[in-house]
């Protein structure tokens, strides 16, 4: 299942039958269609994604969905989560733990990672983010 950019799609050299295609979703719904994923995936490569935010994992771990994630500082806070792996980037480590996951599907969707994911809510840290913005104001 692709879901966003329709460009993808025609990259990927997989058999129609075998690709599903949904374009992008209002922010509102997205919860609701991660809620079907059965394994989730967050590659990550290159100097621009070392950048980037992990809310990818996050999403996957608050809506207890197994995962495989690219071993990297972006997903360093994370990674004491039980329900995923965290793999390296080469064609091998992705195709062994995208097997394992699959096979342990069930095992892993058990496993700690939820409560982790919920410990980054926005609701669960606001002290701590009036707290950074006094700091901030305050010098």
């Amino acid at each position: 299942l692709i879901i966003g950019d329709q460009r993808i799609v025609d990259i990927l050299k997989v058999p129609k039958q075998n690709l599903m295609y949904h374009s992008y979703v209002m922010y509102n719904h997205w919860p609701r269609v991660l809620s079907l994923y059965d394994l989730g995936v967050a590659p990550l490569a290159g100097d621009f994604d070392m950048r980037r935010s992990p809310i990818k994992v996050m999403e996957y771990l608050v809506l207890g969905i197994p995962f495989v994630a690219t071993d990297c500082v972006v997903y360093d806070e994370l990674k004491e989560a039980r329900s995923g792996i965290f793999t390296k980037n080469t064609p091998e480590s992705w195709y062994n733990n995208l097997k394992t996951i699959i096979r342990d599907r069930k095992d892993y969707e058990t496993r700690y990672g939820k409560e982790l994911g919920l410990s980054f809510d926005v609701d669960s840290n606001t002290d701590n983010i009036i707290k950074i913005y006094e700091e901030i104001i305050n010098g």
